[in-house]
């Protein structure tokens, strides 16, 4: 009595969806289950686990499991800003970290970038069966290509 799982699209590893960039940070995965031929009522349940990602959606059922959707930025780059025609001069500077937490319209002086190769999600995956119950752990990677954040700051001013 044996399950097994098939991640798509497939990663470097039979439990690794493959990796999305910085820049695009999206997941369209199905993970399928399936066993031997004793084997049946196969139930497929998938959960996130570390912080929550509120552009994911994640559906579970008979056989598979999807999880689609787009992840919040998770490279911790750290902005500094003041107001608009302002200067550290003359205000206190605000520090900020994460892109999506940078306001707009500000004068954004300092910029430390993160520098990690990769973030990793990981999702735990539970497959219910006649005779069982198995856990699997399916990662992704989100590759920090530096196209996000060179992205952001072309873009910041417009």
């Amino acid at each position: 009595m044996a399950i097994s799982i098939v991640v798509s699209p497939a990663g470097d590893s039979p439990t690794e969806i493959q990796s999305t960039t910085r820049s695009v940070r999206t997941v369209n995965a199905t993970i399928t289950a399936s066993g031997d031929e004793m084997e049946s009522n196969i139930i497929v349940s998938a959960s996130s686990t570390g912080i929550s990602e509120p552009g994911i959606t994640v559906t579970s059922g008979p056989i598979l499991a999807t999880i689609i959707g787009e992840y919040v930025d998770p490279f911790l780059d750290t902005f500094k800003y003041v107001s608009k025609g302002s200067s550290n001069k003359i205000e206190t500077p605000t520090i900020v970290v994460g892109v999506q937490n940078m306001p707009s319209k500000k004068e954004l002086y300092d910029l430390t970038q993160d520098t990690r190769q990769f973030e990793t999600k990981t999702y735990q995956i539970t497959v219910n069966y006649d005779s069982g119950t198995e856990t699997i752990t399916v990662t992704q990677k989100i590759m920090n290509d530096f196209e996000g954040i060179r992205s952001f700051m072309d873009t910041y001013y417009d």
